[in-house]
């Protein structure tokens, strides 16, 4: 059986209806915390167990008789990541998980840029997967084209693409996509002991993401490689979003002008049997001029 967490987000729900187009309901399961949202799963036959990351014991049981286990990784912010998946991890081996699923975060391997609140929380989880004995799976993804709207801002067709990322590239990729290819990682044979980045096949500057926007908006966006300080002074000044939230954008975009997200990977397309969605294809939906 494998077992899904975070079933019930973005990417949980695309690796999951990708499972459920290729394998039968009854060889799957999802951790949820509130079972209530787990419901549409559980009629379709999925079983839905309960889970806390803070209630070690939760995890075991729910853990128990899973052969694969996809562990969907927290969001990079919380400052209790390390402790909960550390729990899961050792609940899986507890319960006698026998190969482990991890989803990372993609990042060059030979430097030593840290991203603060990502990079050194990563190793440390991924080192203790790689200790466990059970055999494990570690996925690597790239940044989200879904997340591009929250790296714009509510008025980039307005005032421009504010963004402190030089010319650094990011070989974004669709959310769903990604969970596609992951579900069937998770229903091939093999796999064990590997690390895979999951990419598109090329990478884009803002700069490029920029004239994008302007041509399918029609209107003339500019990119606008600003300081930090002046990306969180201009985007405080409108966005809703927690300044936490913005700074770890900053930090998101200096990774980027560092080069941490700009390599490609064929990974992504054989898992897909197809080539990715391009970016545009993204930005056409999200900022055309029906919506401009």
């Amino acid at each position: 059986m494998i077992l899904v967490t975070g079933a019930t987000g973005g990417l949980g729900s695309a690796v999951i209806d990708t499972l459920l187009e290729n394998t039968s309901a009854q060889d799957l399961a999802v951790l949820v915390r509130d079972k209530q949202k787990g419901e549409h799963l559980a009629a379709k036959g999925v079983s839905v167990r309960y889970g806390d990351y803070d209630d070690y014991q939760s995890l075991v049981k729910a853990f128990t008789g899973i052969k694969k286990l996809l562990l969907v990784s927290a969001p990079a912010v919380s400052h209790e990541r390390l402790e909960r998946e550390s729990n899961a991890i050792n609940a899986a081996i507890e319960a006698g998980v026998k190969h482990i699923f991890f989803t990372g975060i993609q990042q060059r391997k030979d430097v030593d840029y840290i991203i603060p609140w990502v990079t050194e929380g990563s190793r440390q989880i991924e080192s203790l997967i790689k200790e466990s004995g059970m055999a494990y799976t570690i996925v690597e993804n790239t940044i989200y084209s879904d997340s591009l709207p929250l790296y714009a801002g509510e008025k980039v067709l307005e005032g421009g693409f504010y963004f402190p990322s030089g010319n650094g590239k990011i070989a974004f990729a669709l959310r769903s996509e990604l969970g596609e290819a992951i579900a069937k990682l998770l229903l091939q044979n093999g796999h064990e002991n590997q690390t895979y980045t999951l990419t598109n096949n090329e990478s884009w500057s803002f700069a490029e993401i920029a004239s994008m926007i302007s041509e399918v908006s029609g209107k003339e966006i500019r990119h606008k490689d600003v300081s930090k300080q002046e990306f969180l002074s201009y985007r405080l000044a409108f966005d809703p979003i927690p300044e936490v939230y913005l700074d770890f954008f900053a930090e998101w975009a200096a990774a980027t002008k560092n080069g941490e997200f700009a390599y490609t990977d064929p990974m992504l397309e054989k898992l897909l049997g197809r080539k990715p969605s391009h970016l545009k294809e993204f930005i056409a939906e999200y900022y055309g001029k029906s919506k401009a």
